[in-house]
């Protein structure tokens, strides 16, 4: 699956760079960021790491660089 960034170039991601995604204090999913624009990016939801299913459950999270 994928996930849609409001953050792209203009915060300093770049194609390629990994985080894990975590809301409310819980890890909830890695990602690798598969295309970026300068104010938007897309990250691909890296397979059998945590419960991505869970990110419908927030409207807020945080990235973590890897």
């Amino acid at each position: 699956g994928f996930l849609g960034l409001p953050a792209g170039k203009e915060h300093g991601l770049e194609k390629g760079m990994t985080f894990t995604v975590r809301a409310s204090g819980r890890t909830i999913c890695r990602i690798k960021i598969h295309e970026v624009s300068p104010k938007n990016s897309v990250g691909m939801i890296i397979p059998l790491y945590g419960n991505p299913a869970d990110l419908r459950k927030y409207k807020r999270f945080e990235l973590i660089y890897l």
